[in-house]
């Protein structure tokens, strides 16, 4: 199986692929999915988005492979946009697959409403089970993992 590579401004359309688009295939079995989410990161910062989005005199410090390598065996995204540039609100929109008026986390300062619909709450009604590894800034209680 092919893990899912993606950056953090992937989000929207992470959410958009599993709250209502169906597969043309049907696949038999189900793939693993990582879905890496680091704050600023940069295109620039990561090897595996090519020279076009590489400073090569930055590049000689960044070393990426063993991203670069995950990214070879899945997929990246190139043409996506970020819903919010503040740290609460983009990971909420990741989550929900809602701007911030709509899922309620305008700032960093909110609590996040954790009974929305999020995508791992969605993964788990699917048979997956879910981690969420690393810092958790949304002031709540987090739902639809089975570790953190």
């Amino acid at each position: 199986m092919k893990p899912l590579i993606v950056s953090s401004v992937a989000i929207i359309t992470a959410g958009a692929g599993i709250l209502g688009c169906t597969p043309r295939v049907k696949e038999t079995t189900k793939p693993n999915i990582l879905f890496i989410f680091s704050d600023d990161h940069a295109t620039h910062a990561i090897g595996a988005y090519g020279p076009k989005h590489n400073n090569p005199e930055l590049h000689k410090f960044l070393q990426t492979p063993n991203l670069d390598n995950l990214a070879g065996q899945g997929m990246i995204f190139t043409n996506v946009f970020c819903g919010n540039s503040i740290c609460g609100p983009s990971c909420a929109t990741i989550l929900t697959g809602k701007h911030c008026h709509l899922n309620g986390m305008l700032n960093n300062d909110t609590i996040f409403n954790s009974a929305q619909q999020t995508f791992p709450k969605l993964l788990q009604s699917g048979g997956y089970e879910t981690a969420w590894i690393g810092k958790w800034h949304l002031f709540t209680e987090p739902t639809g993992f089975d570790h953190m």
